[in-house]
């Protein structure tokens, strides 16, 4: 195994000694391609909104039935999502899971939807075509809400895709 680990470990190191006797640089990347309105209509945009995103992302609203909740009630809460753009979107989806919750204290997460789940593990096809809204549902269960402490909390929404848009924090407080 450990014959086998070096072996490996030479081929690759030769690939590099050849680059560096040579003199050659790896080439540069090319600067990243206007967006012109062909592109727009290509479904191939690059969002310059945020760095780090790759790609147009759709809408993520966070809607519940009121701001201030009793724990000793389940939450439903509705995530609304939404393409507002003029290009179909083909997301994919990482796993079993469309979208995850996150419920936070001063910044700081003290729950997750996912925490308490397991989900497939496959990649799944989600299109959501040009105006399109899908709604998705949650319930957070007085298991949860009971352990948590009385008090202000944000509640915020990730769907599960490669690029994890994310909804606007939504305020809650737990009586």
């Amino acid at each position: 195994m450990r014959q086998a680990v070096a072996l490996c470990g030479a081929i690759l190191l030769g690939g590099c000694a050849d680059q560096l006797q040579t003199g050659e640089s790896a080439p540069a990347a090319s600067a990243p391609e206007a967006l012109s309105p062909e592109r727009l209509r290509s479904g191939t945009v690059i969002k310059k909104l945020e760095p780090g995103v790759r790609m147009i992302q759709p809408s993520l609203t966070v809607v519940l039935p009121a701001a201030n909740w009793p724990r000793q009630t389940p939450l439903d809460v509705t995530v609304k999502v939404e393409n507002l753009t003029g290009v179909d979107m083909d997301l994919t989806l990482l796993s079993g899971m469309t979208a995850d919750l996150l419920l936070a204290k001063s910044g700081q997460p003290v729950w997750r939807f996912s925490q308490e789940r397991m989900f497939t593990q496959a990649l799944r096809p989600w299109p959501l075509a040009s105006g399109e809204a899908r709604t998705l549902t949650f319930t957070i269960g007085t298991e949860v809400l009971t352990s948590l402490a009385p008090g202000g909390y944000s509640l915020q929404a990730q769907l599960n895709t490669f690029d994890r848009p994310s909804s606007a924090p939504v305020a809650l407080t737990l009586e």
